[in-house]
């Protein structure tokens, strides 16, 4: 195309509008953190370049031989790499000789210069590097105090114009792409190799390869200014993220060299991490995250309410609840707060202390479940009548839990009211069956011997 038609965009619902008025042909996007950056090959980047004259004085052979002599150097690069792997043994792969494409594949994973031009099936993953950061710029401001725009480039995939790259071709040798001259148009080429590591698979590569340079059918920018916004909603949307895209260790590895500038995480990619360090048991290593989270974000209720979760998992139960107790003090009405101060309190033998903490939770939402836990503390203080008294209106919102009947009888049984226990464990027995709860029928049967065994006829008649 004689000139790009470039659209900016500042949303990502703007992104997808552009993705979808580029018709419904297959396209390959690349995304590029500055707008100068062109589709070019990184092996042309190392070749030493006078300052480059526009096009539009030469003529169009020598705009030709120009061209052809590039196209030239840089397979000569290329070559001269792979006869240089070869050399070192760097050309095999789990005990087979890998083609010269391959080889090629392999130092493009590690970042070294080649003819091939990362591209990727999916346009949001091209979007969001387009959204990053330039480094280069970062490292060393050049022309202009503002940071530089975002790109991303769109190539159709027109047979006429690229050539897959099929198991024949990929026999080829490198210098067999040669057609490199000022009467032949570069044959283009698009490959996907077939052994695909994490990262290639995460970013939906594939490799566009043949000319030092491509031109483009469709580009679009974006401001500094709407990079951040953008990466946000690619993450909450799409969940692109560094981690998703980078997978393997090398290339996590590289996150964290020594040129990418340090950014400290959220507050709530603190809370996050916590989060799912609790979920794989990493208790200490979630308390670590929470208390960053807390340091950057000290008025959100649910940084405390969690820790304390993973401090009462480490037997903490004294600081857990100094962490309810602000996580009530920021948000007293929310009612999970109070339930698991009580059962911390309940770990420290503070009943009574509980039976407060339950009572303000089934203020706020009266669940059969809080009368049932409160009940239970009520039995630990031998206040077997408030006890019953619970269970019936757990059973008033749950009339078939089993474990309600059995327990209410645990508490009849200790005030000798043998008959209305009996006939509690009847129904829980019948209930525990319906759900094959198997332990539970042991207990209950055990219970129903006990009675028996101690009972008098004038008690029960069996």
């Amino acid at each position: 195309m004689a000139t790009e038609k470039i659209v900016e965009i500042s949303s990502l619902s703007d992104f997808i509008d552009w993705v979808n008025k580029l018709g419904s042909d297959k396209y390959w996007f690349r995304g590029v953190p500055n707008q100068d950056y062109r589709i070019q090959a990184s092996a042309y980047r190392r070749m030493k370049k006078d300052t480059e004259k526009s096009e539009i004085s030469k003529s169009n052979y020598r705009i030709q031989k120009e061209r052809a002599e590039k196209n030239q150097k840089v397979l000569q690069i290329n070559s001269d790499l792979i006869a240089d792997a070869r050399l070192r043994g760097h050309d095999k792969r789990d005990g087979r000789a890998l083609e010269d494409l391959e080889i090629l594949a392999e130092f493009q994973h590690y970042f070294a210069a080649t003819w091939l031009i990362d591209f990727t099936h999916n346009a949001q993953i091209a979007l969001y590097f387009a959204c990053l950061k330039d480094l280069k710029w970062e490292n060393n401001p050049q022309d202009s105090e503002e940071a530089p725009y975002g790109k991303v480039y769109a190539v159709r995939n027109d047979p006429n114009r690229f050539k897959k790259i099929d198991s024949a071709l990929l026999k080829k040798e490198i210098n067999e792409f040669s057609q490199f001259d000022t009467n032949v148009t570069p044959q283009l080429y698009h490959w996907e190799p077939r052994h695909q590591n994490n990262r290639v698979i995460a970013q939906q590569s594939i490799f566009l390869f043949g000319s030092y340079e491509l031109k483009a059918d469709g580009v679009c920018i974006i401001k500094d200014c709407n990079k951040k916004i953008i990466l946000a909603e690619l993450e909450r949307v799409s969940g692109i993220t560094q981690a998703m895209l980078f997978p393997d260790f090398d290339g996590f590895a590289r996150l964290y060299r020594e040129n990418v500038p340090y950014t400290e995480l959220s507050a709530a990619e603190y809370a996050k991490r916590a989060y799912d360090a609790y979920q794989t048991e990493k208790y200490q290593n979630a308390i670590v995250d929470y208390d960053k989270a807390i340091e950057l974000e000290p008025g959100k209720s649910s940084h405390y309410y969690f820790r304390a979760e993973a401090k009462v998992e480490l037997g903490q139960y004294r600081e857990a609840i100094t962490d309810y107790n602000k996580a009530i003090e920021l948000e007293p009405n929310d009612s999970y707060n109070y339930i698991q101060r009580a059962e911390a309190k309940v770990e420290l033998g503070q009943y009574e202390e509980a039976i407060t903490d339950y009572d303000k939770a089934i203020e706020l939402y009266p669940d059969s479940s809080r009368y049932y836990y409160r009940a239970k503390v009520k039995v630990e203080l031998e206040q077997y009548e408030e006890a019953i008294a619970d269970y019936n209106e757990a059973l008033q919102r749950k009339p078939k839990n089993a474990y309600i009947y059995y327990m209410r009888a645990q508490a009849r049984i200790q005030m000798s009211e043998f008959r209305s226990a009996k006939e509690d464990l009847d129904v829980a027995l019948l209930l525990a069956r319906e759900m094959s709860e198997v332990k539970l029928i042991t207990r209950i049967n055990q219970s129903i011997s006990e009675i028996e065994s101690e009972s008098t006829e004038d008690d029960i008649p069996f």
